[in-house]
């Protein structure tokens, strides 16, 4: 094995050298004895052979000079001497070959150990190279690295340069937020104290206008009291006057309007499918139209006879479905699932107004008995009045709850029935809902009011029945049920007769059930095969003769 200087290599050389060095020795130490024998029994064979060739040629000369001298006959003795010197040669030369065969094959087993030992260090040479490589490899890729470093250390640099920036604006804005929070704070305090003043303010304004308001129904009543004394007299006087001048010139002559006679329906004259789905059905008192709303988006008017009916306009706008309609003169409003409302006029079927600001879809809109004010309700839990002049918002009323339906008692003063189980009673003229809000035990789907403003009729579902509110004693006076009476959905549509003498309201089986309003009993149940499902909304013709009912099979039927 070659010597491998170590002056120029470094430690880790010098190790893996130093270690072959030694697994060379361990592996030599063995051996060393038997090379040594084997050395010394070479020399002892070169010697031996020496003296043999040195004891043949003496001899060889001794027998050659005995021969020469002594007689041509030899004697017994010199015979006999000579025999005896070639048996001694020859058992010492079988000796020697004994001894110079044995060595030879230990010097053979030398030769193979020295042989694999050679080829344990060519194995270890070539281990030597490949560490060799890979060392180089290493030192490589600690080259590639120490440059990686350098360039994270560069970048770590740089980022602590710009922690430090960092570290200084946070400062600052620390700074600013311990200002802003002083500053917030004070504020805070004002505006508490500006809340405080603000809710005195309103508890001051609603127990002024609870007393306004019981001063103005105590008004009111008076007013109704003497309106109807003077009309008795009048009535009075004018049947007197009658009465003479029928006597004097013999002729009849009623002054006085018969007031509105009301049948309950008792037959279906004619159904017909106005619309993919339908939520919304009105009356014109004026041009005795039939007005429709549903999933089409539109609002269809109908006008009909005793076997037919025909279809008078379509009245587009929405982008959603309609979902009430009310009239008042010549105009109609509907409201949309589009979060917003609409106004027509029906003498020449064009849009006039577009109301929107609500946030989510339009329930129930309803004029405020004036032509010029609308109030709307939500599903966003608000309110909004809207002046039609100005096509503008005039309040926005918080209830807190999702509105259903809305039912007007004049121009100032309605009603809204919330998901929440809530009525609320509402005055335009104040952004705050009044103290008279009444709690029922489902939620509200429909609201009504009487003509004369003083009682509220509510469908309420979950229990099933309508219920009756005297609106100036603040206080229940009817229920209305019956076994098979079920409301089937969250703005199921109840409706009072003209002259506020029954109440109708459609099941969750395709039937429609007549109660008296004053007793609160079940007078009669409609059904008919035209009908599939749920009644979703019925109306009575002003004139109390005719019927409107529609399910939510698109189907609608007209019933005299």
């Amino acid at each position: 094995m070659a010597i491998i200087s170590t002056a120029t290599n470094p430690t880790w050389r010098k190790s893996i050298i130093q270690q072959l060095q030694e697994q060379q020795r361990k592996t030599n130490e063995p051996f060393e004895s038997v090379i040594q024998t084997c050395v010394s029994l070479f020399e002892k064979i070169d010697s031996l052979q020496r003296e043999k060739s040195n004891s043949s040629s003496s001899s060889t000369t001794a027998n050659c000079d005995n021969q020469t001298l002594s007689n041509p006959i030899p004697s017994s003795s010199s015979t006999a001497s000579t025999t005896a010197t070639t048996t001694l040669t020859s058992a010492t030369n079988s000796t020697l070959n004994d001894r110079i065969q044995s060595l030879q094959n230990d010097l053979k087993e030398c030769q193979k150990c020295i042989m694999e030992k050679d080829s344990t260090i060519i194995e270890l040479n070539t281990k030597i190279t490949s560490l060799m490589k890979e060392k180089n490899d290493l030192k490589s890729k600690q080259t590639d690295l120490k440059i990686n470093l350098d360039c994270m250390l560069d970048k770590c640099r740089a980022y602590e340069e710009v922690i430090n920036d960092l570290k200084g604006q946070n400062t600052c804005l620390i700074d600013e937020h311990t200002a802003l929070q002083i500053l917030y704070d004070s504020l805070k305090n004002k505006f508490d104290k500006l809340n405080q003043q603000y809710n005195d303010l309103v508890t001051k304004v609603m127990e002024t206008k609870a007393k306004d308001a019981e001063i103005m129904n105590e008004e009111n009543e008076k007013m109704i009291r003497l309106q109807q004394e003077r009309l008795r007299k009048q009535l009075e006087d004018d049947a007197n006057r009658i009465m003479v001048t029928s006597n004097v010139e013999n002729d009849s002559v009623n002054l006085i309007e018969n007031p509105v006679t009301v049948i309950i329906p008792e037959r279906p004259r004619i159904n017909f499918e106005p619309h993919n789905e339908i939520y919304a059905l009105k009356f014109d008192k004026k041009t005795n139209y039939l007005s429709s709303g549903g999933g089409d988006r539109k609002v269809k008017l109908w006008n009909f006879d005793d076997i037919k009916i025909n279809l008078i306009q379509v009245l587009t706008g929405s982008n959603a479905s309609v979902t009430s309609i009310d009239i008042f003169e010549e105009y109609l409003v509907a409201s949309s699932s589009d979060y917003a409302s609409r106004v027509w006029t029906l003498n020449d079927f064009r849009l006039r107004r577009t109301l929107t600001g609500h946030s989510n879809k339009v329930m129930s809109v309803k004029f405020m008995s004036v032509n010029n004010k609308v109030v709307s309700g939500s599903y966003d839990k608000t309110i909004k009045v809207w002046d039609l002049n100005r096509n503008a918002c005039m309040r926005t009323l918080f209830a807190g709850s999702s509105c259903t339906d809305i039912a007007n008692r004049d121009e100032n003063f309605f009603a809204s029935g919330h998901i929440d189980k809530h009525i609320r009673f509402w005055d335009s003229r104040i952004e705050t809902s009044s103290a008279t809000g009444i709690q029922l035990q489902g939620k509200i789907t429909s609201l009504n009011v009487t003509n004369n403003g003083h009682y509220l009729v509510a469908a309420i579902r979950n229990v099933d029945k309508l219920t009756c509110l005297d609106l100036r004693m603040n206080s229940f006076v009817q229920n209305y049920t019956a076994d098979s009476f079920t409301i089937g959905w969250d703005w199921t549509r109840l409706c009072l007769s003209p002259n506020d003498q029954y109440i109708a309201c459609g099941g969750n089986d395709s039937q429609i059930f007549f109660w008296d309003f004053s007793s609160g009993k079940l007078l009669k149940t409609l059904s008919t095969d035209k009908h599939i499902g749920t009644i979703i909304a019925v109306e009575w013709h002003p004139k109390g003769n005719l019927f409107a009912s529609a399910d939510r099979n698109k189907n609608i039927v007209l019933w005299s």
